[in-house]
């Protein structure tokens, strides 16, 4: 097993473990404040494969729509935390880093829209509005 894979092994058994004690403990928000940033720690893949290798591209795209789906499911979780708790700056700030991860996975994905309004939102939760 290649050092990737263990470590997304690790993050899967992170998120059941995670995602069981919110079951078990749905009243405590830290507990998802942890799913969320736990979701949120895939990585965008930065460096994008030479155009002359299918294969590479086609992983590269399938690692950036993982990543995409995984930071959604943490903005999810980490929405209602703000909403709940707007006065926990951890939570809003993590929200923060959340946007602009998904920002870097829509782009990377083809989507400028989507990265921008991604940025946007997330200035406009930093600014408080």
């Amino acid at each position: 097993m290649s050092d990737w894979e263990q470590r997304e092994a690790y993050l899967r058994k992170a998120v059941e473990l995670l995602e069981d004690l919110t079951t078990a403990h749905p009243s405590v928000p830290d507990y998802r404040h942890d799913l969320s940033e736990t979701y949120a720690m895939p990585e965008v893949p930065r460096v994008v494969p030479d155009a002359k290798d299918p294969d590479a591209q086609r992983r590269w795209q399938e690692s950036l729509k993982g990543t995409r789906e995984s930071l959604q499911k943490a903005l999810e979780i980490s929405e209602s935390l703000v909403a709940e708790h707007p006065s926990v700056p951890d939570y809003a700030t993590s929200q923060v880093r959340i946007r602009l991860a998904l920002a870097e996975a829509f782009r990377g994905l083809g989507d400028p829209q989507a990265a921008a309004a991604c940025e946007r939102q997330a200035g406009e939760l930093f600014s408080g509005r």
